[in-house]
């Protein structure tokens, strides 16, 4: 019985020829990606409203909070361009791969 799962298991190896491996680059970038999304925005806006807004423009609570809304939004944007100039340049290295 275990012969035959080992036997199954070669020929979807041989089935897919490599596709796990792209899988997991995939996944990799897309983790990254995701990560990116979460993790930049809300440290830029802890850090501008409570180091650079409130710690050395003295600025209020409210006026800092508002002052670093805007600057979660830019970096989201940022950050989002980033990710769509990435995927986009991994989509045409991947075509130029599978049709060369």
């Amino acid at each position: 019985m275990n012969n035959m799962a080992d036997t199954m298991e070669q020929d979807l190896a041989a089935t897919l020829g490599g596709r796990d491996e792209r899988i997991s680059s995939v996944f990799k970038t897309m983790l990254g990606y995701t990560l990116m999304i979460i993790f930049f925005p809300l440290a830029s806006f802890y850090v501008s409203k409570n180091m650079i807004f409130e710690g050395i423009f003295l600025m209020n609570s409210r006026k800092a909070t508002l002052y670093a809304k805007v600057v979660t939004l830019l970096t989201t944007n940022i950050v989002l361009g980033i990710c769509i100039y990435g995927v986009g340049a991994e989509v045409v290295s991947y075509g130029q791969k599978f049709f060369s």
